[in-house]
């Protein structure tokens, strides 16, 4: 039921509806962007106002200025399929009650980066094709398996133990078990030494390529003769998703669709 107030003017009782909202009116917090392949997924908690009713996401392909209103939601979770890989979104999210009042938008940058990404990719170990078959290395920016020379990494056995073999200059890092491709969404600023792991099963291993590009493989299965995988390639140079600037700089400005 909405509020009311009641007044009382000679006599008469009148009943005036107040659209007002006695709680506070924030915007949605703990907002997650989720890095897809042609689509940016976006998550946040529930407000817990009890009047709020929906949630409008805003997009630019700026951390600043004007921010467009693409939609408005009353779960707490959206998908943009309106991206294109390899370029920048920028979203801020505002709360709606019932009365139509609105709040802030929220006040850090949320932004993500789509890239493409391939599943149940596999090459073979070198010491089993040598280069007449060319499958054990792999092209990232091609998704595709290549002579192990050609590729940003190869796969290979070292005195029996499986090994990712990275091309010169680019690097890798172990980032340990994982469940799913997506459960890694960034590339880390540091550790980047080694140019050659032990390949393990239900590990993700994050790679700097030597044009300045990142990747991330989640190792589906290691036998004998191969390395099955998935992999996801970011096709922006130097974009590894961590940050932009403080967030005390973005400035937002609502504009209508």
């Amino acid at each position: 039921m909405k509020p009311f107030t009641i007044i009382l003017i000679a006599g008469v009782t009148f009943l005036l509806s107040c659209n007002h909202n006695t709680y506070p009116l924030l915007p949605p917090q703990d907002v997650e962007s989720m890095t897809g392949d042609n689509e940016v997924i976006l998550l946040w908690s529930k407000v817990s106002n009890p009047h709020v009713v929906s949630y409008r996401i805003y997009k630019s392909d700026k951390p600043y200025g004007y921010f467009e209103l693409i939609d408005e939601v009353s779960s707490t979770s959206y998908v943009d399929h309106d991206v294109a890989n390899g370029n920048t979104y920028y979203y801020a999210l505002s709360s709606v009650d019932e009365f139509g009042n609105e709040s802030d938008l929220t006040s850090y940058p949320i932004f993500d980066t789509p890239r493409p990404e391939r599943y149940n990719q596999r090459i073979f170990a070198y010491s089993y094709s040598g280069d007449t078959l060319g499958l054990s290395g792999y092209s990232l920016s091609d998704f595709s398996p290549v002579h192990r020379d050609e590729g940003d990494f190869y796969f290979t056995y070292d005195n029996g133990v499986p090994r990712i073999i990275c091309s010169p200059s680019t690097y890798i890092q172990d980032m340990g078990e994982t469940q799913d491709l997506s459960d890694i969404n960034w590339a880390p600023d540091e550790g980047w030494t080694q140019e050659s792991v032990n390949a393990y099963a239900n590990h993700s291993y994050v790679i700097w390529t030597r044009d300045n590009h990142f990747a991330h493989i989640r190792i589906l299965s290691v036998t004998d003769n191969y390395l099955l995988f998935d992999v996801a390639y970011q096709t922006d140079p130097g974009n590894h998703e961590l940050s932009i600037g403080e967030s005390s700089n973005v400035i937002y400005l609502k504009t209508g669709r």
